[in-house]
């Protein structure tokens, strides 16, 4: 059996675009985020998919970008064993934020635009449409890896379109 834990860290990023009104960072707000554990995973597994969503709003409304980073190198999206021969486990990362099944999939560094972050509702709670995340490891790498305990951070960093 394999136990992976997929730690999500999300970072701010604020900056304005010339031609745009900027968001800052207290017109920002990032709620419901947290970690994603896929559990035990048996090597003979067909499919390993984990979704999350969290919120995203500001107060006017506005576009924003989303950037993934990975704990591999060059930010590579992958969980590592820490054992004594270190393994890695690559996952790949998607977003969307209109409810699709999958979204877009997220390229390390890469900034993927399209995601609209809306006012929050009067009590501050969150307004949909949520930004979803989905998590999706190649089962074949599951069955070359030893087995252990593996872990990653994946950074979020939202900022202005």
């Amino acid at each position: 059996m394999v136990k992976s834990r997929l730690i999500a860290i999300l970072a701010l990023l604020v900056s304005g675009l010339s031609g745009m009104q900027p968001l800052h960072a207290a017109e920002l707000t990032i709620t419901q985020l947290e970690d994603v554990d896929l559990g035990e995973v048996a090597p003979t597994v067909r499919r390993i998919q984990q979704r999350t969503r969290f919120c995203v709003s500001s107060d006017p409304a506005g576009p924003f970008q989303l950037t993934a980073l990975g704990s591999g190198t060059a930010g590579a999206f992958v969980l590592g064993s820490g054992a004594g021969v270190a393994s890695e486990i690559e996952f790949a990362v998607y977003a969307s934020g209109r409810g699709a099944r999958r979204g877009r999939a997220l390229v390390p560094g890469v900034a993927r635009s399209g995601f609209m972050a809306r006012p929050p509702r009067p009590n501050g709670d969150c307004r949909p449409p949520f930004t979803m995340m989905t998590i999706v490891i190649d089962p074949s790498s599951v069955q070359s890896a030893p087995g252990g305990q593996y872990r990653g951070t994946l950074q979020l960093t939202v900022g202005p379109e």
